[in-house]
């Protein structure tokens, strides 16, 4: 069973409300607890509003998730209730949904987070002691919030990832990074920490504004710097113009980067040579066998997903199937009697080097304290089709290193 919610209209008009609410003493009150026969488990994400485009499809991924899991019997005899928000890419939205969740739906965690606004309410999840199971692990929050459990590679390792295919392609490397958020500058002190130990450099930075009309400057740019590689870190829409505008202008050399892709760049000749870093397993391969249960599931229970280049598959959709994997997995580890928030937890710690079948690389996480994931997946595009560069086996940051960085951004 699902229940699906859309956010309201006129939530801005109570974001005064919602924030002083959220930033009460009220009571922590319990975490909550599934029946006999039944789990639920909480999804939100930004899946209308400005990120809708990047996130189109992770919502009836997890959908399908929890029907395929449902469908099989459950996970040990319980069936998954799945209660799923939309906060329309709206920070005061996202903290009462998350707060509709806990304290009405009495959601044990919170399965494949991909909400924009998660930094706002992940102090508030953690007083409540409900745990936020996977999701986009770029987000800060699984970086810093000891609640939140990444099924895959976390931002900084997967940087670390960015700076080794760069430096396969030679040691001077351009970044382009959005001009919107100060915090979007960080990539740049991501890779200077992560890109040198390397030997390769981020010669050319700059900023670029998504409402920007033409990019001939920034083309101009890398060309006059001599990159040997470069990263557009933007929003899909902005990577699209601006790589196909550089392209034009005889910019050659690879685009390097984080998961900024979907099956929609195969349609187009420029995108081959491209490079990409990946949090889970690649979303288009099916070598594995716990890879064919999430396109065999996506075909039964979401078929429109993945079917054209207005619904292209995509990175995110396979990191929410590998949350929830890794709540099966929690719930499994976690031993006899209700599943509860505390009892899920307890499964996590349980875990030692799970893989979900090969969808992320070892995950280990630590009681109390943040759990950095240090192994990531790379592929590039070659002749209109994605190449997996190291098999179905993913490459680590060095634990020390990433730890360092880590600290290093506050």
């Amino acid at each position: 069973m699902r229940i699906r919610r859309r956010a309201a209209a006129a939530a801005a008009a109570v974001t005064a409300v919602v924030i002083a609410g959220c930033g009460s003493s009220g009571s922590t009150a319990s975490s909550g607890s599934g029946t006999a026969s039944v789990i639920p488990v909480g999804v939100i994400g930004s899946y209308s509003g400005t990120e809708a485009a990047y996130l189109q499809g992770s919502d009836k991924v997890a959908e399908a998730w929890a029907d395929s899991v449902n469908a099989a019997g459950g996970i040990g005899g319980h069936k998954i209730r799945l209660y799923v928000e939309d906060d329309n890419t709206q920070q005061a939205t996202a903290i009462q949904d998350v707060k509709t969740l806990v304290e009405q739906d009495h959601v044990v965690a919170i399965v494949g987070d991909v909400s924009t606004g998660d930094t706002a309410w992940a102090s508030y999840v953690q007083k409540m002691g409900v745990p936020v199971v996977g999701g986009d692990s770029l987000h800060t929050a699984f970086l810093t919030n000891p609640d939140f459990y990444a099924a895959g590679t976390d931002l900084v390792a997967g940087f670390y990832g960015v700076a080794s295919l760069a430096k396969s392609n030679g040691p001077r490397f351009g970044v382009a990074y959005c001009a919107e958020l100060d915090s979007c500058a960080a990539v740049v002190q991501l890779f200077d920490g992560l890109g040198k130990p390397q030997g390769v450099t981020a010669t050319y930075q700059t900023k670029v504004a998504a409402t920007t009309p033409d990019f001939t400057a920034l083309c101009q740019s890398l060309k006059q710097a001599k990159v040997n590689s470069y990263d557009l870190a933007l929003d899909q829409a902005t990577i699209k113009r601006a790589f196909g505008q550089c392209t034009s202008e005889g910019v050659t050399v690879p685009l390097v980067t984080f998961g900024d892709v979907d099956s929609s760049f195969l349609q187009s000749p420029s995108y081959n040579g491209m490079q990409i870093v990946d949090s889970n397993y690649p979303f288009f391969a099916t070598t594995l066998p716990a890879a064919q249960q999430f396109h065999a599931a996506l075909k039964k229970y979401a078929p429109s997903v993945g079917t054209s280049s207005a619904s292209p598959l995509t990175p995110v959709q396979m990191q929410v199937w590998a949350s929830g994997k890794l709540f099966q997995a929690a719930v499994a580890a976690s031993g006899t009697g209700p599943v509860t928030a505390a009892s899920i937890k307890k499964g996590l710690y349980a875990l030692k080097n799970e893989t979900l079948g090969g969808l992320s690389g070892p995950l280990n996480f630590i009681p109390g304290k943040p759990s950095p994931q240090n192994c990531y997946f790379t592929y590039k595009i070659d002749s209109g089709r994605f190449v997996q560069l190291s098999g179905a086996k993913p490459a680590c940051a060095p634990a020390a290193l990433v730890s360092t960085v880590t600290a290093g951004l506050g």
